[in-house]
């Protein structure tokens, strides 16, 4: 039995090899948008947390680098320790740019040096400094940001010396435009220093699960200084998310989403997990891809899990995160059971799935009050599969009477079993529960 899963492995030579949800058109269109691109350029990738963004922007990121794109990856939440994301940026393209680019070392020098100095004026102005030093004790610490102010009020209330003191102080942090318009037109040489006439590509990737003042600073720092032409910098996000981070910094009285329009030209989304016009469900494919891959016993219900939990999967909307989770919970019960032990596998999936998807229910399913079944009977309609948990849910339940007629004898198979096991029928659905609750997923 394996719980948990490897990476999904990819191919430098053939990206999609291994891409079960068959995302290499969506892949195939942005390199095509990107390649016709002759300006600078923003995009977003959007996605539900746990819809594989990440996995398909590593298998678009070796498809780009086979098309002859020069290309950087970059894990902004692995990089969010810090106060600012222009420095650990910076620092990736330019390693990015030094190694697959035909730039002169001079240049690479210089934009090292204007990275440098305009890096750690960000910093000072991030950070907090000791005002009060400079004041005489006259002004509290502050930040840098609001500098401003407290220089106009230092000059007013305390000595033209402290006041002189202050103002020298601030102009060390100051970032003046033609300094930022040296290094916007510097990198933009470096960036177009390919003779292929193709743009180097910058995926930022994990945007929405960082502080979500880093976040929005990464989005600024791209507008405001590295968005120039030769380069096409691609954010990885969920939408929903960012903007929950913008009021959260801004209130909620700003309209988020056009706040992200400023620095966001092209909005895409990740293709859906249900792309029935290409073939299987991908609910099927990947799920089957996840129970094969955990490698565990499930006592012959294998052929009923394969049907069983795709059909699950799409009636509770899970996610691909949440399929990964369902389906450890299964893998769970079944390594926890002897083979004689009571299983009922369509019990077991639903089980499973409500106690990622919808934990009050699954919680007072565990304690045996359960106060309202319809809107789980609910999403148990739709195709054969969900008719067959539907029918198990009731006769589990108790509610004999709103049991198909084709399906009453799951009635006698389940007053069977109660004798076998010594339990009553309306407790089978506690007892699984009981099962996966010795595991915290």
């Amino acid at each position: 039995m394996r719980l948990k899963l490897p990476q999904i492995e990819i191919d430098a030579s053939d990206p999609y090899k291994n891409d079960l949800l068959d995302r290499k058109a969506f892949g195939d269109a942005l390199t095509n948008l990107i390649d016709q691109t002759d300006s600078e350029l923003t995009i977003s990738i959007d996605g539900q947390w746990g819809d594989g963004k990440t996995t398909f922007a590593k298998m678009w990121f070796s498809q780009l680098r086979q098309s002859g794109f020069r290309v950087l990856y970059f894990d902004a939440f692995a990089n969010d320790h810090g106060d600012d994301p222009f420095i650990p940026l910076s620092a990736a393209l330019l390693e990015a740019l030094t190694t697959e680019s035909d730039a002169n070392e001079a240049q690479i020098r210089e934009l090292g040096k204007n990275v440098a100095k305009i890096g750690v004026r960000l910093l000072k102005i991030g950070g907090r400094i000791a005002v009060r030093a400079v004041t005489a004790g006259t002004v509290g610490d502050s930040e840098l940001a609001g500098f401003a102010d407290i220089a106009e009020k230092a000059a007013s209330e305390v000595s033209d010396e402290v006041s002189d003191s202050l103002l020298r102080r601030l102009d060390e942090y100051h970032i003046d435009q033609s300094e930022i318009d040296d290094f916007r037109s510097l990198l933009s040489e470096v960036a177009n220093s390919g003779d292929d006439g193709k743009p180097a590509v910058i995926i930022l990737d994990e945007l929405d699960r960082c502080r979500p003042t880093y976040a929005l600073a990464a989005l600024e720092k791209v507008k405001h200084f590295f968005s120039v032409e030769g380069l096409v910098f691609v954010f990885v996000l969920n939408t929903e998310q960012m903007c929950a981070s913008v009021e959260q910094f801004y209130g909620s009285g700003i309209d988020a989403r056009q706040y992200l329009h400023k620095f966001i030209d092209v909005e895409c989304r990740l293709p859906s997990k249900e792309l029935k016009s290409r073939g299987p469900s991908s609910y099927k494919t990947y799920s089957r891809f996840l129970l094969s891959e955990h490698k565990f016993n499930a006592f012959g219900d294998m052929a009923d899990l394969d049907e069983i939990v795709p059909s699950l999967a799409q009636a509770f909307d899970l996610s691909l995160r949440d399929m990964e989770k369902a389906c450890r919970n299964i893998v769970l019960f079944y390594a926890s059971i002897q083979e004689r032990q009571l299983h009922i596998s369509s019990v077991v999936a639903l089980i499973a799935v409500i106690k990622v998807k919808d934990r009050v229910s699954y919680d007072e399913i565990a304690a045996g009050v359960l106060k309202s079944y319809e809107p789980v009977v609910e999403k148990l309609k739709g195709d054969a599969n969900l008719d067959y948990i539907r029918n198990w849910f009731l006769t589990c339940l108790g509610h004999d009477s709103e049991v198909d007629e084709s399906k009453k004898s799951f009635i006698e198979h389940a007053q069977q079993m109660e004798g076998n096991v010594h339990l009553k029928r309306t407790v089978f659905l506690q007892y699984h529960c009981a099962i996966l609750d010795y595991f915290s997923l």
